[in-house]
């Protein structure tokens, strides 16, 4: 195969112009056709996950853009690799990975479903769905994200959004033949959004599943996850895909399967329990937070585009001369000499406690005036919440089941049709208490001690060791 030469990431205005200039000059005959049943152009990857995979020229034009080679320098799980040293995988494999997927799963659908029309061009829509799906992801993927949401105040800033953005420049930039309709179709899959389309949701429930959270973006990140951090997960990608039917326009599975599917998500939590919020990772999270927060009056990170931003930020402001970074700097020296924050207090928060309220209460301040030696900037506070992927909802009973294969019926299932040993509980929110003086541990300690008396919190001073 002919080889390529990659770009910069950042194209400028005047090359972006030229190539949209020259594209409205290329007859429409000439422009690369998203589906071509004869074309013999491709490229194999050996993936570590799923073996050797292949893509055709329209799918290798995406590929070969330097904004999805920029994905290459965006780590899969952010900071994560500093607590387990193999997950320096990125969201390049991933999102390779998740339209290989989305094939792979057309595929076994439309030859189990063969009164079911489903074009080879829906195929190829729905597997650039797949491998653009996380295009718009900013350093460090999520992290940065939600740096983004809680410390610049903007909860509209969204990756799928800039996904979809960044698709359409490269479809418009690449020539490829794919009408507005389409270039919508894509980003309505990337979205998860089917906007009604009753008959045909099944192709709204590949790449991002807003009804049961069953789609190939969750089984490749948590067998990639899985395998870089040394987990081992217990469901079966590879026979739920095999096991699926098209029933009433929707995804339906065995029900001899749904304890396969109750591990799919099972196994979210183990994961995000164990690996996402690891305790010291998320320490040099919000130490990141606080990097990206000095640096930003500076070197104004939030305002660029994201698609000129990479994991590399933390070195351009390690190695800045500009002035005004110094503790930004000395934060990332922290972190490189393991001089994290520390966590002083962990806990969940009780059923009957309204989070709200509760949150109106634990405050860095009210913490802090606990001490005559604390301030609230001595403190951080970090909550999540982790669930089966549905918030508190129990996924199964979303998951429409049949028991014949010859039988066009689907029901859903209880708990109790399935296993008494089933959770009843499906969310649960966890806080931690952070000091970033490490030396301060045991007065951070006290003064959370005479916070939760104050307000009678026995969850919270059972869990602290003075």
């Amino acid at each position: 195969m002919e080889k390529r030469n990659h770009n910069d990431i950042s194209l400028t205005n005047e090359l972006e112009d030229k190539i949209i200039k020259e594209k409205n000059e290329i007859s429409y005959e000439k422009r690369l056709k998203i589906y071509d049943i004869n074309q013999k152009n491709f490229k194999i990857f050996k993936d570590t996950i799923h073996g050797n995979i292949e893509f055709s020229k329209h799918f290798l034009e995406i590929i070969d853009h330097p904004y999805f080679q920029r994905l290459r320098n965006l780590k899969q799980l952010g900071l994560t690799n500093f607590v387990y040293n193999n997950a320096n995988h990125t969201r390049f494999e991933h999102s390779l990975g998740t339209g290989y997927l989305c094939i792979k799963y057309l595929e076994l659908l439309k030859k189990r479903n063969q009164y079911i029309e489903l074009s080879e061009e829906e195929i190829s829509l729905i597997g650039i769905a797949g491998l653009s799906h996380d295009l718009g992801h900013g350093p460090y993927s999520h992290t940065f994200e939600k740096w983004i949401h809680k410390e610049m105040k903007n909860s509209n800033w969204h990756h799928e959004n800039f996904s979809c953005e960044l698709i359409e420049k490269i479809i418009n930039q690449r020539n490829i033949d794919i009408d507005t309709s389409q270039v919508n179709f894509i980003k309505n899959l990337i979205c998860g959004n089917h906007k009604k389309d009753e008959e045909r949701m099944f192709l709204y429930e590949i790449v991002s599943n807003s009804e049961t959270s069953i789609d190939v973006d969750k089984f490749d990140y948590l067998e990639r996850d899985a395998f870089h951090t040394g987990f081992k997960i217990n469901f079966d990608s590879n026979r739920i895909m095999n096991v699926s039917r098209i029933i009433d326009g929707k995804i339906a599975f065995h029900r001899g399967d749904a304890f396969n599917l109750y591990n799919l998500y099972s196994n979210r939590y183990l994961l995000h329990s164990q690996v996402y919020n690891h305790k010291t990772t998320i320490a040099i999270e919000l130490m990141f937070y606080d990097i990206l927060s000095n640096s930003e009056p500076i070197l104004k990170i939030s305002e660029r585009p994201v698609e000129t931003l990479g994991d590399e930020i933390i070195y351009e402001i390690q190695n800045s001369k500009e002035f005004g970074l110094e503790k930004a700097q000395k934060l990332i020296k922290d972190i490189y000499s393991r001089n994290l924050y520390k966590k002083v207090c962990e806990f969940l928060l009780p059923n009957n406690i309204d989070k709200k309220e509760f949150l109106t209460k634990l405050t860095v301040e009210n913490i802090a005036n606990e001490s005559v030696e604390l301030t609230p900037n001595d403190f951080r506070i970090f909550s999540y919440d982790i669930n089966h992927a549905l918030k508190d909802k129990n996924p199964l009973s979303f998951i429409p089941f049949f028991d014949d294969w010859n039988s066009n019926n689907w029901f859903t299932l209880k708990n109790d049709e399935i296993s008494y040993f089933l959770p009843i509980q499906f969310i649960e929110t966890h806080f931690r208490i952070y000091i970033i003086d490490k030396t301060k541990e045991n007065r951070a300690k006290s003064a959370i001690y005479r916070f939760s008396k104050q307000y009678n919190f026995n969850f919270i001073f059972n869990n602290i060791n003075l």
